[in-house]
């Protein structure tokens, strides 16, 4: 079988604009941001470097998510009396802040016998390294038939050598994409919840809204805001998706309920309590919450801490309360009469809205932006939704959202450190990019309806 076709064929012209955003955007910006001091590990080549290294040693990966899961899953099982958050969270400290169906994953695993902890962490890094290969292939696939929605079909030619390079460059932009890669490289849970947010997106575009609902349920077991996205569903009458990813989270938390008891489950809402009103400061908070304690020089900035979170501040708290209520209210009520207002778009938006509104919501959160920007792109090109900006504005949200851009650390002791938060910029960008394009398509079909 053959990986490479073996007959040269002029790859089509999206390949060949993927191969420049892939050079100008992913390859070039990290090349000079180590001619200007940084250093190369901390550049998306860098994190790529990591990616692409992994399979020789499991040893370059950080555990941010398994020693925190493997570490409450333990007691759990040993102390099962004493609530899970009180023990883990507040008195050890441990910053293990998922919901205790969270660690159901981590539990089936280790029922296999001979699953040492180490053996379980390795299989859940190797997941994650797939998964990073699985985010690109479908990213390729969904910018494909997004952009088969919006032109002529004679624009992509069939060859199995076209095909081929469009998903080879698809799959670098993928692994120059920093929250992806750097996700992965953290020994994140996110990594593969990007990877169902991905398998959602694809499967909304093709009409299979039941697995769509199954698959925002499972991210729900994890997530628990993520629920809005199911709410959105039954405000939206799309009943096949919200059905099913109601009774996924109904399964799932039973599931949970019985192995792991009700009173942990109760205990985890004292986390999501204090979070909202401590949330983080560390630059990585790419949100309102993170934002706010920044400018107010209220936590550590700079340097990452497994146990410490910021003191509590009523700015901090009330900005990050109003702008997620607004954010949230917004994306769910956005062409709420409008029954056709259901697409991949709206989908979109809901999805980006619930990660931007969270009081945390760190770098690799944002790896969903890649596939969204896959469904956004082509109708923004086609329709020229900012007229003659569109370009420029679409490689501005692109670079900021798949470069890490270290230099503006140098700011953090400055009030010009609002320019950290240049990650959560770039999810305000796309997010007014989705409510353009769906305001505009709305627009046409009102205008098409009125003709007929």
């Amino acid at each position: 079988m053959q990986v490479f076709p073996s007959r040269w064929t002029k790859p089509s012209l999206l390949t060949r604009g993927l191969m420049v955003v892939l050079i100008l955007i992913g390859i070039l910006p990290s090349i000079l941001f180590v001619v200007f001091s940084e250093r190369f590990e901390n550049t998306s080549l860098g994190y790529a470097e990591h990616y692409v290294s992994f399979p020789a040693g499991t040893d370059r990966i950080e555990l941010d998510s398994w020693r925190p899961m493997a570490r409450a899953l333990t007691h759990v099982k040993s102390a099962p009396e004493i609530p899970l958050y009180s023990q883990v969270f507040f008195d050890e400290h441990v910053k293990f802040q998922y919901p205790p169906s969270s660690l159901l994953i981590v539990d089936l695993l280790r029922a296999f016998p001979g699953m040492s902890w180490m053996k379980i962490i390795d299989s859940l890094s190797y997941l994650s390294w797939l998964s990073v290969l699985i985010i690109g292939v479908l990213t390729a696939c969904i910018l494909r038939r997004s952009f088969l929605v919006v032109t002529a079909k004679e624009a992509f030619p069939s060859s199995k050598a076209n095909t081929a390079a469009l998903y080879y460059v698809v799959l670098l932009i993928a692994l120059t994409f920093y929250p992806i890669t750097r996700s992965f490289y953290l020994g994140q849970i996110q990594t593969l919840i990007a990877l169902l947010a991905t398998v959602s997106l694809i499967a909304w575009q093709y009409e299979k809204k039941k697995l769509v609902g199954v698959l925002i349920g499972l991210i729900c077991a994890f997530k628990p805001h993520w629920g809005l996205v199911i709410l959105w569903g039954w405000m939206r009458k799309q009943w096949g998706m919200a059905i099913a990813g109601t009774v996924t989270v109904i399964v799932v938390g039973g599931i949970s309920v019985s192995m792991y008891g009700i009173n942990h489950h109760l205990d985890y809402m004292s986390v999501l309590s204090f979070l909202s009103k401590h949330g983080e400061a560390f630059f990585p908070n790419q949100s309102v919450n993170g934002l706010m304690n920044r400018l107010l020089f209220n936590g550590n900035n700079l340097n990452w801490s497994a146990t410490n979170f910021p003191p509590y501040n009523p700015v901090v708290y009330w900005t990050t309360l109003i702008s997620t209520i607004l954010i949230i209210a917004a994306a769910l009520m956005w062409r709420f009469r409008d029954r056709g207002g259901a697409g991949p778009t709206e989908l979109a938006i809901i999805m980006l809205s619930v990660t931007i509104a969270s009081p945390i919501a760190w770098e690799h959160h944002y790896a969903i932006l890649l596939p969204i920007l896959a469904v956004i792109v082509p109708i923004a090109l086609s329709k020229r939704i900012f007229g003659r900006w569109t370009v420029a504005y679409l490689a501005a949200a692109f670079l900021l959202a798949s470069q890490r851009i270290e230099i503006v650390n140098r700011l953090a002791e400055t009030y010009f450190n609002f320019l950290q938060s240049y990650l959560f910029l770039a999810g305000i960008m796309v997010l007014v990019m989705l409510y353009a394009v769906s305001n505009r398509v709305a627009e046409e079909e009102e205008q098409e309806e009125e003709s007929r």
